[in-house]
């Protein structure tokens, strides 16, 4: 076990490595800032590594796959770790995949190669699953609805037991729980914002010019975007890496927007960071040992608000500049 252990570990450290390398040379447009963004979220990955959650892989691989697909080099990588991702974790990685269906030409292509391979793959362990344990769909609803109850481990609610550290969420459930701490309001709020955001996105990414410039925009937008509908933790949005190279983009070419995407950016990047975190974990601890009502809410709003919120407000910034550029050039034509 201690070897399995190890190796595992071992794979996560070179992956995260080499998705920060991956994302340093995907922001050329300005590689200082690229490699400073990238560093603040490497340094805050001790949450990872000491969980040892599949996150840490699934995220780097698909980095390393975008890399591989822009810089047309490793293909062959690039596709096999697209499609490890999509079958590890699909809620992080299936909007990424996406993007690159929908954008057209040489994407389209490496997104169908991969859920070829994906499906290669999936089926004979989807199979092998069946004939093991033919109701593990029931157990499976089972064991979300558990954890999910009120007060449960994934409760996106005030009354959360693991409502600080790397038990903080980033979808949009958390925030809407302390307007209504009820499961059906703060679903069905969630999932309707995140439609809409989701079919603008789609709107975006299919109309605009097919330049690098651009679809590291869109890209931005499904990174961000893939945090706020499903269950998801801190240690998830590590995959937020890939709103660097756009903010690069922006700085680069925006004079007016450079500053604002910078500090969105690294408003997200510290939210859901591991230091930062322990530093608001101290303040809403402080809160919760007072008894006054108003005090326990504050902690709460503390925990629950600074990561959902941060990634809602970077998505709605990428959309809205791919959605502007959108209409522009459609005005033009």
């Amino acid at each position: 076990m201690r070897g399995a252990h190890l190796l595992w570990l071992g794979i996560t450290i070179v992956t995260m490595v080499l998705a920060s390398l991956a994302i340093w040379d995907l922001g050329a447009e300005a590689p200082i800032l690229a490699g400073l963004m990238t560093a603040l979220v490497i340094a805050n990955c001790e949450s990872i590594v000491i969980s040892g959650n599949a996150a840490g892989i699934v995220d780097s691989l698909c980095v390393i796959a975008v890399w591989c697909f822009l810089r047309e080099r490793f293909v062959w990588l690039g596709v096999l770790s697209l499609a490890m991702g999509l079958l590890v974790k699909p809620h992080n990685t299936g909007l990424i995949w996406m993007c690159f269906l929908l954008s057209g030409g040489v994407l389209r292509k490496r997104a169908l190669q991969t859920l070829m391979v994906t499906t290669t793959l999936g089926a004979p362990c989807i199979f092998w699953v069946y004939h093991q344990s033919p109701d593990w769909p029931q157990g499976l609803r089972n064991n979300i609805a558990v954890f999910s109850e009120h007060g449960g481990l994934a409760d996106p609610g005030p009354a959360c037991t693991t409502a600080n550290g790397p038990g903080i969420l980033t979808n949009l459930q958390a925030i809407f729980s302390l307007l209504r701490d009820d499961p059906h309001f703060y679903n069905t709020a969630t999932y309707a914002a995140c439609i809409l955001l989701f079919f603008v996105w789609m709107f975006v990414v299919w109309r605009n010019e097919r330049t690098q410039g651009t679809f590291l925009v869109s890209l931005a937008v499904s990174s961000s975007l893939s945090m706020l509908p499903l269950y998801h933790r801190i240690y998830d949005a590590k995959l937020l890496l890939l709103t660097i190279p756009a903010c690069t983009v922006v700085w680069a070419k925006n004079k007016i927007l450079r500053w604002f995407a910078l500090l969105l950016n690294l408003a997200a990047l510290l939210a859901t960071a591991d230091l930062p975190q322990a530093v608001l974990i101290g303040e809403a601890n402080h809160l919760r040992s007072t008894s006054v009502v108003n005090s326990r809410i504050s902690a709460a709003a503390i925990d629950a608000f600074p990561a959902p919120l941060s990634v809602a407000l970077i998505t709605l910034f990428y959309l809205g500049l791919g959605l502007t550029h959108s209409i522009s050039l459609r005005s033009r034509k």
